[in-house]
């Protein structure tokens, strides 16, 4: 017999040896030993477990909508709320604290929406987990007759709920990086809204409610993360294309060329510190530079008070009115067909070159305008009539 057929008798008869002297049982023993535990003590462990997983978990929620204003021109998305659980489509509002949905017998919200979904009324009465929280409650700010702690909110766009506020179970959908039951719940205070107003009632883009995603302890990021149920971080991208829809995760998403800027606390800024000093660039390398104080018109009365910029651009030139050229001193140099700025404050009097002649110069070469009030009528004539500027 050759060396090499000696060799696969012999490893066939260490394997035959082998597999006859396995055992032919195994022992199972368990990870998680109960010590004669009863049934409800056994639950009572595993929700322990599930709420570790949950803390280490992100949340994962849908994203609707897309950025077409005829298909829908907004992004939302939908929670379960309350026992049984029921679907409720909502508003991912990165600007805002307050979450609340529309409940029964509300006076002002739309009955349908030009989103094609079906709008929804949250009941309270008919979630067995539902509780309403009273006056006494330590962070309630508003009371209401009925000894109910009540909440009011108005938005920039003019829009404006009211209602009262409860506490019930939002059922988590979709938990990654985790083995927690796809019913997982977890406490959540939010408002229960009887009364829109303004842009609210109306059936474009309606939803069922708002869900504020901000810094305070009453938005839904917070209210998570003072749980242990989630980390103070949450990121979205939404999608740009027709089909629309996106991510919104509640956890970060780590990418590379992340680019960061810290939150600024909100009690420390205006909305001058929030738009940029603009630069309008002419010929022969000339600025002008606008403060936001400058291009910004506050109007009280459109939707509620907003701020609209103040620009007014024509088919074939831009017109730069007065608010604009305030706090300026402008010169309209007709002879040499040429146009002048520089910022002043016109409070003061000013030096104006006087004629070739020399009458009207002063000791130090100039007439001020406190002097000529018939110059002064004339550059307020010149003012009054606006800049008409090819922007180049």
């Amino acid at each position: 017999m050759s060396p090499s057929m000696l060799a696969i008798v012999l490893s066939s008869l260490v394997f035959v040896v082998l597999v006859s002297a396995a055992p032919t049982s195994l022992t199972l023993k368990r990870a998680f030993p109960n010590h004669g535990m009863n049934l409800s003590q056994l639950r009572a462990m595993d929700m322990k477990r599930h709420g570790r997983i949950l803390q280490a978990s992100v949340v994962n929620f849908p994203v609707y909508g897309t950025a077409d204003p005829i298909a829908a021109g907004l992004y939302y998305t939908s929670v379960h709320l309350g026992s049984p659980p029921r679907e409720f489509h909502v508003t991912i509002d990165t600007g805002s604290d307050m979450s609340w949905v529309n409940c029964v017998s509300c006076n002002g919200c739309p009955q349908t929406s030009n989103l094609r979904i079906k709008l929804n009324y949250f009941d309270p009465e008919s979630s067995s987990t539902s509780s309403v929280i009273p006056c006494s409650h330590h962070k309630c700010a508003i009371c209401s007759t009925n000894n109910h702690c009540s909440f009011k909110v108005q938005y920039e766009d003019g829009g404006e709920t009211s209602g009262y506020i409860i506490s019930d179970l939002m059922h988590v959908a979709d938990i990654s990086e985790g083995l927690v039951a796809p019913n997982s719940s977890v406490p959540l205070v939010f408002g229960c809204s009887n009364m829109r107003t303004g842009r609210l009632t109306s059936y474009e883009s309606a939803l069922d409610g708002i869900f504020g995603f901000g810094k305070d302890d009453t938005s839904l990021i917070s209210q998570l993360y003072s749980q242990g149920k989630a980390p103070r971080v949450f990121s979205h991208c939404l999608k740009g294309d027709t089909s629309g829809g996106g991510i919104l995760v509640i956890g970060e998403v780590v990418e590379p060329n992340m680019s960061y800027t810290p939150l600024i606390p909100k009690h420390v800024l205006s909305i001058f510190d929030i738009f940029p000093p603009i630069s309008l660039n002419f010929a022969n390398h000339a600025s002008m530079v606008l403060r936001s104080q400058d291009y910004l018109i506050h109007s009280p009365t459109f939707y509620g008070g907003l701020w609209c910029l103040g620009f007014h651009k024509t088919q074939d030139i831009t017109i730069l009115g007065d608010i604009i050229l305030k706090d300026k001193i402008i010169v309209y140099d007709l002879a040499s067909q040429q146009i002048g700025w520089t910022n002043y404050n016109c409070s003061l009097p000013v030096n104006v070159s006087a004629p070739s002649s020399g009458k009207g110069r002063n000791e130090k070469g100039g007439a001020s305008l406190c002097d000529r009030p018939e110059k002064l009528t004339m550059v307020i004539l010149a003012f009054i009539t606006h800049m008409i500027l090819i922007l180049i």
